[in-house]
């Protein structure tokens, strides 16, 4: 969904003859390192390990753990995705402009959906809440309600660094501090 709302952001200047300016730029790659920071949010650690306890569960609790983690937990994942998208489209789309509340609600509604989904499938796996991943959606709330007169690309940027940073923190809890997270125990076991 990310990657069409890009291709839009780049289609339609081109499409009128218009070229790209410095800000444009900037807005696309950042927005490109948004959907590469989806993708490393789940596919990194949380679909892994979603696997890993599914291989080690049998019968009913098998196909239990799968209907919550793959459908209940994954409808607000790619609901969030979906919204996450028309926020940055409209975003990459308008650079200069300034992102009106209402598509920065929307970006949060996104961000937000797709970590309480995350937090849904971690929570129903192992019994843990993704805290790093949660505390930056918090950040990114008051951020966004207050970011009215930024232009739409350092939104863009500050959001992938609130969201990379929540990520960097919880590797290094998990990978370089093992002992404080209970799903590198059960990998582990």
């Amino acid at each position: 969904e990310v990657i069409v709302a890009l291709g839009r952001a780049v289609v339609d200047p081109l499409s009128e003859g218009e070229g790209f300016d410095a800000t444009s730029i900037v807005a696309l790659a950042a927005t490109g390192v948004a959907a590469g920071t989806l993708w490393w949010s789940y596919f990194d650690r949380v679909q892994p390990a979603l696997e890993h306890r599914a291989e080690d569960l049998e019968g009913g609790q098998r196909g239990r753990f799968a209907r919550d983690a793959y459908t209940y937990a994954h409808m607000p994942i790619v609901a969030g995705i979906i919204m996450i998208a028309v926020g940055l489209e409209d975003a990459a789309l308008h650079p200069d402009e300034p992102l009106s509340l209402a598509f920065r609600m929307i970006m949060l509604a996104g961000i937000a959906l797709f970590i309480g989904g995350i937090s849904i499938g971690a929570y129903r796996a192992f019994r843990v809440y993704p805290f790093e991943r949660v505390l930056a959606v918090a950040v990114m709330a008051v951020f966004l309600l207050f970011a009215d007169s930024l232009d739409p690309v350092w939104v863009i940027v500050i959001v992938d660094i609130v969201a990379i940073a929540g990520l960097v923190a919880e590797h290094l809890r998990i990978e370089v501090h093992p002992g404080d997270s209970v799903i590198h125990h059960e990998h582990a076991e």
